[in-house]
């Protein structure tokens, strides 16, 4: 992550998509929601479900890099959120 390949830096060209994503996807249909994850080091669930852009990007942007890509834990703890969702 640390890389200089990407400007201003990897962090923040996936915050930049992130965004990009949440927008796209809540405006498409209202009825979508969108989350939010870490799945470096110990993966965890930063946001649950919501329609509330602000939110996602307030924690995203709180996010510093730490540790080494998880996937397949963070996978793992998505499918766990998607399961419970209400709804």
């Amino acid at each position: 992550m640390r890389n200089g390949d990407f400007v201003p830096s990897r962090l923040q060209a996936q915050q930049d998509a992130v965004s990009l994503v949440c927008h796209a996807k809540l405006r498409s249909n209202p009825e979508n929601n969108v989350a939010l994850l870490t799945m470096a080091g110990n993966p965890q669930v930063l946001t649950t479900l919501t329609t509330d852009v602000g939110r996602v990007l307030g924690k995203l942007h709180q996010v510093q890099i730490s540790g080494e890509a998880n996937l397949l834990t963070g996978i793992k703890i998505a499918h766990l959120a998607l399961k419970h969702r209400q709804g």
